[in-house]
């Protein structure tokens, strides 16, 4: 109690925050955030998914409402109460049965689809639901309904409930239509030709669809065009269940047998289950005489290694098909593949993360600047400072630091202000195959060298620090292959770091077979396929866990270590 006390008493200090904020200072003062990350499986990675789309919610509704967390409840309270919580986050497999509500199915598609229930009274569904939280007078459907003069009180009411049957009909069908959309091949709608004793009629939706001569049992007596209809008669299964005293206690202990499976001791799992073979078999069998004798078969070491050895060899979780890496993605996994999970996968929030100011705010900024000011070929500083007062008017810029960003736009000026006419493309996405992995990067810009005409130089913009060489290597290459892999025409003759906010750029050009530049050493040529050994563990770690790094001093500045225990 005195922890829990305390943690409240913290989580008090934090309530100045935005609302975004403090949802991850109760994730992780609930420990929340660690709960599901010590195990990687389906149901952990949708689970800290959900966790990603409440803070997503609470970042919306900053926008839109407010920043205070009695609001955000509230706001969250109506929407329970309206039926319109967003749908649960799901891992979706490719190779497996997917079960979901039609709710829940918005927005995907399968080759094969089967709805169910689709029964009179079951689909569509007009018991139930939600009443709206806005007065019906208020509820353009019911105006004209209410304009009407009727005779008595229970006259108005019946008008009432007919029209909102009429409306729950229309939201049932749009409904429908979500679910049989969701096909791309193979659409099955089911229904049971009884429910308990009683005949059940099809939905309205399937008569709606040429069903009306549902009770055929002859397939040729249904004629629907491009609609095959099966009918299943057979019993599958059928029980009769015996109801007495003995059958009652008996049902209990089976009940006891597997509850105990998980949460009791072995000597309560065994007493139990043999307390109900007794009971089943009446006859006073020497339970201690039948294992004894049986042991060999019984023993269960031989089974329980057969199945440790092929849970060992799983298959784990299959990745998604159509992944893609780049070089911030690479580096995130190598400095820690956990931090790599939360942030490039499962997309988790950070206390740390920029929202709508600082550097990173003044880095994309400065890019969009130079975009804007190398696609028009601005020939004046003056040009230059037209583009930039004419981004600062936009919403999306207008709380941008200018103090900070403009020493930044007089750098690139100095130096660039005789080279941008010689420029052929900027803001050049390309994907490339490296290895058996997709490569994604986006090129600030490519300028013809002077006197040439097929060799390129490409230039990248940092607003900060220098990447380290590794880093260099990586990114450099990585852009000069998937330059040359769009373009083979042309040769990336050199490749420059445009630093920004350093005294000179670092310029590396093509010697040999080697990019070199004065006072480092070469990119490492090596670097190309380090990435594709770090493609390769990321995929093998998807299937079977992302580990965290051992080095407290990493975990303690990593903005991420809210979700590690």
């Amino acid at each position: 109690m005195t922890q829990m006390k305390s943690r409240i008493d913290g989580l008090k200090d934090k309530l100045v925050l935005d609302v975004s904020d403090i949802l991850i200072e109760i994730l992780d003062a609930s420990g929340l955030s660690r709960q599901f990350t010590n195990e990687d499986t389906r149901e952990n990675r949708e689970a800290m998914l959900n966790l990603r789309n409440l803070y997503e919610m609470a970042l919306k509704f900053e926008t839109s409402h407010g920043r205070e967390l009695g609001e955000f409840i509230a706001y969250l309270e109506i929407l329970d109460e309206m039926g319109k919580n967003p749908p649960a986050a799901r891992i979706l497999e490719e190779n497996a049965v997917n079960l979901m509500t039609i709710h829940s199915s918005k927005g995907l598609e399968f080759n094969t689809v089967f709805v169910t229930n689709m029964a009179k009274d079951r689909f569509p569904l007009f018991r139930g639901g939600v009443e709206p939280l806005i007065p019906i007078e208020l509820i353009d459907l019911y105006r004209d309904l209410l304009k009407q003069d009727f005779s008595s009180r229970s006259k108005r009411l019946s008008a009432i409930r007919e029209l909102k049957r009429e409306i729950k009909l229309e939201e049932e069908r749009r409904l429908c239509y979500v679910a049989m959309t969701r096909a791309r091949e193979h659409l099955y709608l089911t229904l049971g030709i009884q429910y308990g004793q009683r005949e059940r009629h099809p939905s309205e939706f399937l008569v709606d669809i040429g069903h009306d001569n549902w009770r055929a049992v002859d397939q040729d007596e249904v004629d629907v065009p491009d609609i095959t209809y099966l009918r299943d008669s057979e019993v599958s299964s059928r029980e009769v269940i015996r109801d007495s005293e003995i059958e009652r206690i008996k049902t209990h202990r089976k009940k006891l047998v597997i509850e105990s499976l998980d949460s009791g001791s072995f000597e309560e799992s065994m007493g139990h289950l043999l307390v109900y073979h007794a009971l089943r078999d009446g006859n006073g069998e020497d339970y201690l005489d039948i294992i004894n004798s049986n042991w060999g078969e019984l023993d269960p070491a031989g089974h329980a290694k057969e199945i440790l050895d092929r849970d060992g060899s799983n298959e784990g979780i299959p990745p998604p098909s159509d992944v893609t890496f780049s070089v911030s993605a690479v580096n995130t996994y190598l400095e820690c593949p956990k931090k790599y999970e939360l942030q490039h996968i499962l997309g988790m929030p950070t206390r740390d993360m920029e929202k709508s100011d600082g550097a990173m705010n003044i880095g994309s900024f400065v890019h969009k600047v130079l975009e804007k000011a190398v696609r028009q070929k601005v020939s004046t500083k003056k040009q230059l400072d037209e583009v930039t007062l004419g981004l600062v008017k936009e919403d999306k810029w207008k709380w941008v630091d200018m103090v900070k960003a403009k020493p930044l736009l007089d750098v690139f000026w100095q130096r660039n202000k005789d080279s941008i006419q010689n420029n052929m493309m900027v803001e050049k996405r390309f994907t490339v195959l490296l290895g058996d992995h997709q490569f994604k990067g986006f090129i600030d810009r490519v300028d013809l060298i002077p006197g040439s005409d097929n060799k390129v130089e490409i230039i990248d913009y940092k607003t900060g620090n220098e990447p380290g060489p590794v880093e260099r290597s990586r990114q450099l290459l990585l852009y000069a292959h998937g330059f040359e892999h769009m373009y083979p025409e042309y040769r990336v003759q050199k490749l420059t770091l445009e630093l920004l906010a350093k005294e000179k750029p670092r310029v590396y050009e093509l010697d040999g077979e080697e990019y070199t530049a004065s006072r480092v050493k070469p990119l490492d040529n090596d670097a190309l396929s380090d990435m594709v050994d770090a493609a390769d563990n990321i995929l093998h770690d998807y299937r079977y866990g992302f580990d965290r790094i051992d080095d407290d001093l990493v975990c303690k500045r990593c903005g991420y270590n809210l979700y590690c225990g």
